[in-house]
């Protein structure tokens, strides 16, 4: 039985751009819904996240789902891809 490393990688990857391109947008629906006053709209949250802690804001807590994606996909298209 002979594995292609390629599946691997490409799992891999494609988990870390999942994941990098998905957090930001995360992060904004969590701090909109947890926010008591309520932000009057999705943009009022995302300027009040960049004014607050910048662009590194969007990604806080950004290893834990990270880790455990790229891990998943780098499995789900190594053994059955």
């Amino acid at each position: 039985m002979s594995i292609d490393l390629t599946s691997f990688y490409s799992g891999f990857a494609g988990g870390c751009v999942g994941v990098g391109v998905s957090h930001g947008f995360d992060t904004v629906r969590v701090v909109y819904q947890e926010t008591r006053p309520p932000f009057r709209n999705v943009w009022e949250c995302a300027k009040h996240i960049h004014q607050a802690h910048g662009f590194g804001g969007f990604y806080r807590g950004l290893l834990p789902p990270l880790i455990g994606v790229c891990a998943e996909k780098c499995v789900l298209f190594g053994f059955f891809c």
